[in-house]
């Protein structure tokens, strides 16, 4: 069944020669609004607008009502709002009221700039008022020069053509348009990385894939409902033979009623000629299993019988020339020469199939513009020759048959003139962990392809530097940079030192797409900037390629069916099969045309750097991305700095903008030496527009790290000691110097360290302080634990920034009767603050409050307010004890509550929790964490108890995260006793632990650290009670267990009692 997406996405309206042509056309979608239309029986007659046709019409729509043929007179229509904003920029019904520097509104004019052989693209946006939008067509027009035709001579052959320009300039064609209708991909899973720094998890359509409007189903003409919007993806490919300059155009649009109206456009082709040197080679492997499926009904799995149809070859053709055209360079490792050996064990290899399909596509027959692949494999793997096949890959039968097949096929490369293109690589390690075997392996592949005398480029996905530094805990490093000349390391593991050292030995670094804040992701719920960021991040980091590993590999019914399975990835495909649309070939991703548009920001990038603009490219690139790969490393290798990447369309884009102002600004100042400078007016608004981008990029920001109580006993009658540890961080590009300190305290308090001076801090960096006071009594705290403390960073002229330490506590008071650890909490005698709730997401999400006014941080007497947002779920702990045991009750809270309330669930006791970013993956569960000294500075210092809702458990020391952050051991002595419960709202269960279990120090120190985390899995929430900064696992961010008897009722006094 196809899958026809919800109404805030494009409906399709049936097409002439397809559907009934007279009489009524009645058709209803549960998620369409249902009505009719009558239209007489005529013929309709429009011209195509696929490529080669000057002018044509390119029918636009939405969502609500299936059209076909010519409505009749009598059909209720009235022509959309047209507007134009940035390619990929988050659509609302407020951006058509609103200029862009896509849209002149006053002038009503389009205006869009692109090189020379590039593409521009825009967002075409079309909004219905009270009526609907019926039947609504486009039709592209030529791109006139509105300039005459003087001769020029360049001064730089390396930017511009060599020869002397005087023949008339020459109109664009109309069939230089593209428009596309977004097709929404629907996306019900998401990783941890998601769910820390986007969004919590919820069913979400995702407008990715790109149906080109005269495509056979679901094209055009189709509806705008009243009151939606509809958006197109437009880009416009400037030809090789245009001149810079001013050209004119526009679009017309036609409804069903016959009303008309057009909207010029203004292209300004840029005087910009970027060097093919200037690129940046895109390796991208294709899997044909999934071309295959799509288009035929051969095995997928055998793609030598499919390759023998010429219909399917040519499609299979198609998809390889599609990545080539957005600028990528596709290979293919699943086609390989025919094996066999003869009776005295010589390798035999048949190269007539493979030459004749990867031939042209790696000399580059098989493309229009004749380039061929940048990369391309040799036919040497763990598939061919097989080492099961030869006694194992250890062994000597192996390597003979290896070196002979490796040698052979570097001689056909060579004979063929590929060798230039050709690199080795086996797909080891098979884990992110390798082992020491694993890594003995990939060095013995290495020798022995060399001692066959082979000298292409040995390639690994392996680690070129030691982790442990980074936190991993017993990483297994060896160093292979003597036989490893390709790294495609990760992105999450690339050190930008290592790089340097790897290009300085004659080795290349490619930059693999991974995950964020590590890189920019190729996921389709990924923010749509983060594919054009792809190559920037290679530019800043200095990579000479980059590597998409999986461009075709999507799921079975991509386009029909949500993606749903928690294993499935999103970022192994880059086009879409087309047969669904009528399409004998793919189409193109939303995400692909972005990377295209980075590809092309890289070649401008480039094109500074060479024109001595360099660091001015680096201030751009270095504001979007402020970490990446190391650089983005918290405390250890697992956490994540998710706030060092832009992900504003709208930065993105005055990026580029003041990247083109810039480079013309460059390439004016060298045509004309003797000039005197860039001109008044443009220097003026670079200067502008610079001031824009950095008030928005850069920032001052402080954050605390640690807010911990201890309890001086040597003092007069005893005092409690609070120290908030403080990280201040500045990326503006001026020396910083201030002071931070607290902004009020309670009234009992005595200031012991209450501020720092800091500075000068330069450019990204980051300076940490304790501030510190004296407390007779406890803070005057919430019902669920909590007392805020605000803390400002004053820099003077240069700004102010406030940040909000929630100082977590909680008692564990005597049992006033014995508790049965059976789940049930009813057996709890009331009790005063041992109540541990309110617990806040963790991970950056929609409802996070990074803006809050002075006064929201207790400015002037006001009550401080936190800036996370309150878990949906809600989990509130209870603390208890006895002689020998402290008893912790949890309620936990369900998005959706359960129906009935059920006995005691059983106690299943597993080990097995998964992480992810240092948070859990897939159950419903709550972490109970435990410092019984108030010492401990790593994770191998503490007690780790998970509870999981289905009934299971986890008892360790330490925390079992593979790749490991630190020692992990069974906890010591018996397990604690425990039981779950349902509930009507949820679950809630009882934990019992042992004191003694914890060591000596939990019977003498008066203050634990404690923290409780949250993982509910429908929502994918992560939320904690001691307000961790990022992640639960560091007893710095812990709040605080108080074990003191309280002393008098003056103490008792709370917020809100």
């Amino acid at each position: 069944m196809v899958r026809i997406p919800r109404a805030s996405w494009l409906s399709h309206s049936g097409r002439k020669g397809r559907a009934q042509v007279g009489g009524s056309i009645n058709r209803f979608n549960p998620y369409m609004v249902h009505s009719q239309v009558e239209y007489p029986s005529c013929s309709c007659v429009r011209a195509s607008a696929r490529a080669g046709a000057i002018t044509g019409w390119i029918g636009v729509g939405l969502l609500a009502v299936s059209l076909a043929g010519c409505a009749s007179k009598a059909t209720q229509s009235a022509l959309p709002q047209l507007w134009a904003t940035a390619p990929g920029a988050p659509v609302t019904t407020a951006i058509a009221e609103l200029d862009s520097p896509y849209y002149n509104r006053n002038r009503n004019v389009i205006q869009i700039a692109g090189g020379v052989r590039e593409v521009t693209a825009f967002t075409l946006g079309l909004s219905a008022g009270e009526t609907a939008a019926v039947g609504v067509e486009i039709l592209t027009e030529p791109f006139v020069p509105a300039f005459g035709a003087p001769a020029v001579a360049a001064p730089d052959a390396s930017t511009k053509p060599a020869a002397p320009i005087a023949s008339p300039p020459a109109p664009i064609p109309a069939s230089s348009v593209r428009l596309y209708r977004h097709w929404p991909i629907t996306i019900n899973r998401y990783s941890n990385w998601y769910l820390r720094s986007q969004g919590v998890r919820e069913p979400r359509e995702i407008p990715d894939a790109l149906v080109p409007l005269d495509a056979r189903n679901f094209g055009q003409p189709l509806t705008i409902r009243p009151g939606a919007s509809l958006t197109l993806w437009v880009e416009v490919r400037v030809p090789p033979d245009a001149r810079p300059g001013a050209y004119l155009s526009g679009l017309t649009l036609r409804d069903a009623a016959g009303h008309v109206s057009r909207v010029p456009i203004e292209l300004r082709v840029l005087d910009v000629y970027p060097s093919s040197e200037d690129s940046l080679p895109v390796p991208a492997r294709v899997q044909l299993g999934p071309l295959i499926a799509a288009l035929s009904e051969y095995d997928p799995a055998d793609p030598r019988i499919a390759l023998a149809d010429h219909d399917v070859r040519r499609q299979i053709e198609q998809a390889f020339a599609m990545l080539h055209e957005h600028g990528l360079s596709p290979y293919t490792d699943e086609i390989r020469p025919g094996f066999a050996q003869d009776s005295s064990g010589a390798v035999q290899l048949d190269w007539s199939q493979y030459d004749d399909f990867c031939g042209p596509l790696i000399g580059g027959a098989a493309f229009a513009d004749g380039r061929g692949a940048a990369y391309w494999p040799l036919p040497v793997d763990l598939a061919q020759p097989n080492p099961m096949q030869f006694d194992g890959l250890d062994s000597a039968l192996y390597a003979g048959v290896l070196k002979d097949t490796a040698r052979q096929a570097a001689a056909h490369f060579t004979d063929r003139g590929w060798f230039a293109r050709s690199f080795l690589y086996f797909d080891l390690p098979a884990t992110e962990n390798p082992t020491k075997r694993e890594i003995d392996q990939v060095r013995r592949l290495a020798r022995l392809v060399r001692e066959a005398g082979v000298t292409a480029p040995f390639a690994s996905c392996l680690v070129p530097q030691a982790m442990s530094p980074f936190g991993w805990y017993e990483h297994v490093f060896d160093d292979l940079s003597e036989v490893v000349r390709i790294w495609r390391t990760p992105a999450r593991y690339e050190h930008a030192r290592t790089v340097r050292t790897l290009h300085a030995r004659g080795s290349q670094a490619w930059l693999r797409p991974d995950r964020p804040p590590y890189s920019g992701s190729l996921a389709v719920e990924a923010p749509v900037t983060h594919a054009r960021s792809l190559p920037w991040q290679a530019f800043l980091r200095g990579n000479v390629a980059l590597d998409i590993d999986r461009a075709t590999d999507w799921p079975p019914r991509v386009l029909d069916e949500p993606i749903t399975e928690s294993r499935q990835r999103s970022d192994t495909w880059l086009i879409y099969p087309g047969r669904m649309f009528g399409l004998n070939e793919p189409i193109p991703s939303v995400r692909l045309k972005q990377l295209q548009l980075g590809l092309q920001d890289y070649q401008h990038l480039k094109l500074m750097e060479r024109h001595g603009r360099g660091e001015t490219a680096r201030l751009l690139a270095s504001s979007l991305i402020k970490a990446a790969g190391t650089d983005a490393y918290g405390d250890n290798f697992q956490d994540g700095l998710f706030a060092r990447r832009v992900d504003d369309p709208a930065m993105w884009d005055l990026a580029q903008r003041i990247l083109i102002e810039e480079l013309e600004a460059a390439l004016a100042e060298e045509s004309v030496p003797d000039a005197g400078g860039v001109d008044g007016s443009r220097k003026g608004r670079i200067n502008a527009l610079w001031e824009k981008f950095l008030a928005s990029t850069r920032r001052l920001e402080c954050w605390p790290e640690s807010q911990r109580l201890r309890f001086d006993a040597e003092s007069d009658g005893g005092a409690y000691v609070l120290t908030c540890e403080v990280a201040v961080r500045s990326e503006l590009r001026v020396p910083v110097t201030g002071t931070l300190r607290f902004a009020g305290l309670p009234h009992s308090a005595v200031a012991v360290a209450d501020q720092h001076r800091i500075g000068p801090m330069h450019e990204m960096s980051v300076v940490r302080r304790q501030l510190t006071a004296r407390l007779p009594v406890l803070p005057p705290r919430d019902l669920d634990g909590h007392y805020l403390q605000p803390v400002v960073f004053d820099a003077g002229f240069l700004g102010r920034t406030f940040a909000v330490c929630a100082v977590s506590m909680v008692r564990a008071p005597r049992a006033g009767g014995p508790i049965v650890i059976d789940g049930n909490l009813s057996d709890w005698q009331p009790a005063e603050l041992n109540a541990a709730g309110d617990f806040r997401l963790i991970n950056k999400s929609v409802g996070a409050r990074d803006d809050l006014p002075e006064s929201a941080f207790g400015a002037a007497g006001a009550t401080p307010v936190e800036p996370r947002p309150r878990a949906e779920s809600q989990t509130v702990a209870y603390f208890s004890r006895d002689d020998q045991y402290l008893y912790i009750g949890l309620h936990s809270a369900s998005p959706r509550a359960e129906s009935a309330i059920g006995p005691p669930r059983p106690a299943r006791f597993s080990n097995v929790v998964e992480y992810e970013d240092l948070m859990p993956r897939d159950a419903d569960l709550v972490e109970i964490l435990i410092d019984p000294t108030n010492l401990a500075t790593r994770s191998d210092d503490l007690f780790h108890l998970v509870i999981k809702a289905e009934g299971g458990a986890v008892f360790e020391r330490g925390v079992g995260i593979v790749p490991p952050v630190g020692r992990t051991a069974p906890w010591p002595g018996a397990a604690p006793q425990y039981a779950v419960a349902r509930t009507a709202y949820g679950w809630s269960a009882e934990v019992a632990i042992a004191i003694d279990a914890l060591g000596p120090a939990a019977r003498t120190s008066p203050v634990w650290g404690v923290n409780l985390a949250r993982f509910e899995p429908i929502r994918g929430e992560y939320s904690d009670w001691a307000r961790a900064p990022r992640y639960c696992y560091d007893p710095r961010t812990f709040g605080n267990l108080i074990w003191i008897e309280p002393p008098a009722p003056a103490e008792r006094s709370t917020i809100g009692e």
